[in-house]
């Protein structure tokens, strides 16, 4: 907050954007080892006592408690900023957060059916990849659109004056 100061904070929000399109990029470029056959199931007990199994739970966790938490802020965010009584900014809030997340499971669809695609496949061999490792790539770039459209169309609004600056 101190390099932007207090009153351009919306710049602020646009470079935190470029983190997710960075990696993005990082992923795009990343090669992506072909899957191995099926294992075995080793059982809820492996699970547990497997350390790779402990991490993504406390991951899940964490990613849970992390939507709550900006659902809860959406909703906030809007009563304070909008001048809207609360009932209205907590449904407000978690539909505008229910649709930035609703947002990358479709293009997970789209990728996922064109994977599917006789085009695809045959475009996807001419870069070296499988069509499941082409649609990967396809939609980890499409999804980081999302933040970086909203980041700007937020930073647009917020620099419009209201009449009453007028």
């Amino acid at each position: 907050m101190i390099a932007f100061g207090s009153e351009n904070w919306q710049s602020m929000t646009l470079v935190l954007t470029l983190l997710p399109a960075v990696t993005s990029i990082m992923m795009a470029a990343a090669p992506i080892p072909e899957l191995k056959g099926e294992k075995e199931d080793s059982g809820a007990s492996g699970v547990l006592h497997s350390r790779t199994a402990v991490l993504y739970l406390i991951c899940i966790f964490f990613a849970g408690a992390s939507e709550s938490t900006m659902s809860q802020w959406a909703s906030s965010y809007l009563e304070t900023a909008f001048g809207i009584n609360k009932t209205i900014g907590d449904l407000l809030g978690l539909a505008l957060f229910g649709a930035a997340t609703f947002y990358p499971q479709i293009v997970g669809v789209i990728t996922d059916s064109a994977v599917r695609s006789e085009n695809v496949t045959a475009f996807a061999q001419q870069f070296g990849y499988t069509a499941e490792q082409f649609g990967m790539k396809a939609g980890m770039c499409f999804a980081v659109l999302a933040p970086f459209l909203g980041s700007l169309l937020f930073y647009r609004a917020m620099k419009i004056p209201s009449k009453t600056e007028e």
